[in-house]
């Protein structure tokens, strides 16, 4: 999650923001989602999304290839 928000999955050099932050909120959203959350992806590109049935995060990355 920390990687996927912070590189581009198309051109592995650009940076969208620090990875050490990235990986700070993403576990974030892990510890409040918890270990029993529900995690979807659609495979390598574009969408990341986990619900503990309360509360829903979700990250989508959008770029041209």
């Amino acid at each position: 999650m920390g990687f996927f928000a912070s590189q581009c999955l198309v051109w592995r050099d650009v940076t969208f923001m620090d990875p050490a932050e990235a990986e700070a909120v993403a576990g974030q959203v892990v510890e409040l989602l918890g270990a029993d959350a529900r995690r979807w992806s659609n495979g390598h590109d574009g969408l990341l999304a986990g619900t503990d049935g309360h509360r829903f995060a979700v990250l989508i990355q959008v770029g041209e290839d």
